[in-house]
């Protein structure tokens, strides 16, 4: 069965194998790109990057395998993301599958997770963006109820990309827990 694992629940050696299957250098700025630096270094720059912007970071495993990771996701949860994401285009959820794992369904898998994951603290709707030339992910946010909004271009790279919202139904109780998740973290401070 597939799960997410918060990164900080995975083996450090298991991230970095992960990171080295990439030969392309489509991970982004994100820490796992900085495990070269070693294990203390790894967590320490996860833990300042995953509160300072108040995301999450998620492995794709399956439970038979834990520490064979199959993608990874973020989830960006913090109130100012639909003011900051509805003019820089990007948005609360990003993913990648290893690459000699795509094509086989997990993209769908992954994305599913991560779109329970934002109801489950609360989120009403998330904003997601591919780039044109990607036509696995546009079919992986179609597939899940991805309502296009926009194109868009992106400045550092000239790239056409892709916006597009989903809706989410999270109940009450999420709802509660997104606002006591807020106010513990001192989102509205930093605003």
């Amino acid at each position: 069965m597939l799960k997410l694992v918060s990164a900080y629940d995975v083996n450090y050696y298991s991230a970095k194998e992960y990171r080295d299957s990439y030969t392309d250098n489509c991970l982004g700025e994100y820490p796992l790109l900085r495990y070269n630096l070693g294990a203390d270094k790894y967590f320490k720059d996860l833990k300042e990057h995953y509160r300072e912007n108040v995301e999450r970071l998620y492995y794709l495993i399956d439970e038979e395998y834990p520490k064979y990771i199959i993608g990874y996701g973020t989830l960006e949860i913090s109130d100012i993301c639909n003011y900051h994401f509805s003019y820089l285009n990007e948005g609360h959820i990003s993913y990648g599958i290893r690459p000699n794992e795509r094509g086989k369904g997990y993209g769908n898998e992954l994305l599913r997770l991560l779109l329970d994951e934002a109801e489950e603290i609360g989120m009403k709707e998330v904003c997601i963006s591919c780039y044109e030339d990607n036509k696995a992910s546009r079919k992986i946010i179609e597939n899940n109820d991805g309502i296009f909004e926009t194109e868009w271009f992106n400045d550092w790279n000239g790239k056409k990309a892709y916006k597009y919202w989903i809706k989410l139904n999270p109940t009450i109780k999420n709802k509660i827990k997104r606002i006591q998740w807020l106010k513990k973290n001192s989102i509205h401070d930093k605003i």
